[in-house]
């Protein structure tokens, strides 16, 4: 193998490795994102739907136990 065909492989091999790291990183972050919006919509539907259900069915439960 010549001198400049090494240096092509070289580049090559580097360029490959390069492109491969840096879509690792976007396809990382882009998940981060993605998750975190996923978990700050859970805690949302969990503090404004699920928690006051819960409230008022315990409610409903002592005022029957009360009544």
């Amino acid at each position: 193998m010549s001198n400049q065909q090494s240096n092509e492989l070289g580049s090559i091999l580097m360029g490959a490795l390069t492109a491969t790291t840096v879509g690792s990183f976007i396809f990382e972050a882009i998940g981060a994102f993605i998750l975190g919006i996923l978990g700050a919509a859970g805690a949302y539907l969990f503090s404004h739907i699920i928690v006051p259900a819960i409230k008022n069915r315990i409610n409903k439960k002592k005022q029957e136990k009360a009544g």
